[in-house]
């Protein structure tokens, strides 16, 4: 009885056919809406002091672009750093970007994982 059971078992088990793998997906350069699979129309959203805010709608978080600030970044490697003198002028205006946009003041800078290349700021 045993052995009936188990080539039944066997047999039901490849009889199904996973239509999942047999499938094939077109690829395409349309973007959803396009294609039909999204019917919502984006929302524009006016820029104020060129930054837009992003209104999230019914979890919608596919439909919205982010909107990105750039900071200028600098080509010098911080590591030998000790002293904020020695620092770019980028990098200083990155750290005065940061105090303005968090509302605190930055008070300590690291460059690098040993005490020395920690950086108290007055």
């Amino acid at each position: 009885m045993k052995p009936l059971i188990l080539s039944l078992s066997i047999a039901l088990l490849f009889s199904f056919h996973n239509n999942a793998q047999q499938k094939t997906v077109k690829k395409t350069n349309k973007s959803k809406i396009e294609q039909g699979l999204m019917t919502a129309k984006p929302v524009e959203v006016p820029l104020q002091n060129g930054i837009a805010k992003a209104y999230f709608a019914s979890g919608c978080f596919w439909c919205v672009e982010a909107v990105y600030e750039s900071v200028k970044g600098w080509n010098k490697d911080l590591t030998g750093m000790r002293d904020m003198k020695d620092a770019p002028q980028e990098f200083l205006d990155y750290i005065t970007y940061l105090e303005r946009e968090l509302q605190t003041p930055i008070t300590i800078v690291s460059v690098g994982p040993d005490r020395e290349q920690t950086i108290i700021r007055k």
